[in-house]
């Protein structure tokens, strides 16, 4: 008889960091400062928010923040609060990094990804050790010859040592590939990102990434002026939020500093959003 091992979820918190607001909130029709909260000097602040999962023997975290290895000058414009630490959260569930079996990279730009590998002192070391990675193929062949207006999202040595260090699971196309997940795939923002489906309980979370960063982008008419094609993030995000509403899925955000998690509902044509907070 198969054994059926229940699911656990655990956000996991890397940074808090400020960017410019019109880049990060992008309507044609409204300011951005109408839609969200202004922290000055046209800033907004926003944070890096990801999530472990916990199913049987696997233990698979979702994208892995900043990092720390690029320069003072390239940090310094986030204002970043907070260091990279996972270990002392890991710890209060009685796990360490070399306890992570898998971690899905959603995409290849900098804050979601920089945190594999890691600097301590000259030396380049795997913050995973006996992980495998997931990453679609399509966002890899993205990263590796990026266009020159996403080139500076792909520092290379984020992207380039990633093979020497870990498996890499090169994903093709949608599907269930590991236990409790199924991995969806959206274009727009980038090429090839990976949209994480939690199955926890009789509740579906949606990872939102940089399909959905915060509440205030469930709008598809609001994007980032971070998005690579604007309109193929628009229809993306107009199917997968009809999907999201007639399924009563969990929305999580992973950059909003405002709320979590939430659940959407359309009556009479208009969003509304249903706060969901996965721990007190």
């Amino acid at each position: 008889m198969a054994l059926s091992f229940p699911t656990q979820i655990f956000p996991v918190y890397f940074n808090k960091f400020v960017v410019p607001g019109a880049n990060m909130v992008d309507s044609a029709n409204k300011d951005w400062r109408k839609i969200y909260p202004e922290t000055g000097n046209g800033l907004s602040s926003w944070v890096l928010r990801s999530m472990l999962i916990i199913k049987g023997d696997s233990r698979i975290l979702i994208d892995t923040g900043f990092g720390n290895k690029q320069s003072f000058s390239f940090f310094r414009p986030f204002q970043l609060e907070g260091e990279y630490q996972i270990d002392d959260q890991l710890a209060k569930i009685g796990l360490t990094k070399n306890d992570i079996t898998d971690v899905i990279l959603t995409h290849l730009h900098y804050d979601h990804c920089g945190g594999c590998l890691l600097k301590e002192g000259e030396n380049i070391v795997p913050a995973f050790p006996k992980a495998q990675l997931w990453i679609t193929s399509e966002q890899w062949k993205t990263a590796l010859n990026p266009s020159e207006t996403e080139k500076e999202s792909f520092p290379e040595e984020n992207i380039k040592p990633l093979p020497d260090f870990y498996p890499i699971r090169f994903i093709g196309e949608e599907g269930g590939y590991l236990p409790g997940i199924y991995f969806k795939i959206v274009n727009g923002h980038t090429r090839g990102q990976l949209i994480p489906l939690i199955r926890v309980n009789d509740d579906t979370i949606l990872f939102g990434a940089d399909l959905f960063p915060s509440s205030a982008h469930l709008d598809p008419d609001i994007n980032m002026a971070y998005d690579m094609d604007q309109v193929l993030a628009k229809q993306e995000k107009a199917r997968i939020l009809s999907e999201c509403i007639n399924n009563s899925y969990i929305i999580a955000f992973q950059h909003g500093s405002y709320i979590e998690a939430c659940t959407v509902s359309n009556p009479k044509g208009k969003l509304e959003i249903h706060p969901v907070k996965f721990h007190e």
